[in-house]
């Protein structure tokens, strides 16, 4: 439910692009259309979606649970990862607007990457049924969406947001490996390794990259942009309330 919830709509929308911006307008002075452009912008992706944006995702979880465990605070709220700071506690009017803001905040990046998915479905099933790709469509494909979500919220945690990410993260696995079985296998496992190296060895180069000579915008297009969204919807990452303390776990 965390990975649905989190990066699900928006992965699927930039993993299939995104390296293409970086061929094109590549990182680290690298010269465009280049073997190290094309290397580095599989290598980005990764680094993008990868070990940095998970731990962003950690901070805000870590202090709402230290506010459930070890404080003794029963409320599972952005507003309890702030509890020395407020007074009155996470019903007080200042954690009530904590709570409101991000809420707020999180409509506004859900309705984003909905925005962002919804045109592309419907050029794929235009692509496939062969009707025109119109505003119609799109906007069809929108109420289709926005009623599944409103089914699986009335069904609830269990019935509804359990089972609809379980079945999204089936699909998306068995798409991944239907392109690894029949796509170029060998160069996909070449390249995933390649990549996976290429992080591992400049790592501490990308995580504090900041272009100062020749000030391209890549950092702050990209990266800084990654952050700013990884931070918007890390809150979402928390546990939700367990029978038991000694025995929690942790949902979206």
């Amino acid at each position: 439910m965390i990975f649905c919830a989190g990066v699900g709509a928006t992965l699927i929308y930039w993993a299939v692009i995104e390296w293409a911006y970086y061929i094109d307008s590549p990182p680290l002075d690298a010269a465009p259309r280049s073997t190290a452009a094309i290397e580095w912008a599989a290598t980005y992706g990764m680094f993008h979606w990868g070990p940095v944006g998970w731990a962003i995702f950690c901070l805000p979880t870590i202090a709402i649970a230290y506010a459930f465990y070890m404080r003794g605070e029963p409320h599972l709220r952005l507003s309890s990862g702030c509890l020395p700071f407020l007074p009155g506690g996470v019903n007080s009017t200042r954690g009530r607007i904590i709570d409101f803001i991000y809420m707020v905040n999180l409509i506004g990046g859900s309705a984003t990457s909905l925005g962002l998915t919804a045109p592309m479905i419907a050029a794929l099933f235009a692509k496939l049924s062969g009707v025109p790709h119109d505003f119609a469509l799109e906007a069809a494909v929108l109420v289709v969406s926005v009623m599944i979500f409103a089914a699986s919220s009335w069904l609830g945690l269990e019935r509804g947001f359990k089972r609809l990410a379980d079945a999204n993260t089936w699909i998306a696995l068995t798409l991944l490996g239907y392109v690894l079985a029949v796509g170029p296998t060998l160069f996909i496992l070449h390249m995933g390794t390649n990549s996976l190296g290429l992080m591992v060895q400049d790592f501490v180069r990308m995580v504090t990259w900041t272009d100062p000579v020749k000030q391209s915008g890549f950092v702050e297009s990209w990266t800084v942009f990654y952050w700013a969204w990884w931070v918007a919807y890390g809150p979402s990452w928390r546990c939700s309330r367990p029978a038991s303390r000694a025995a929690g776990r942790c949902a979206s």
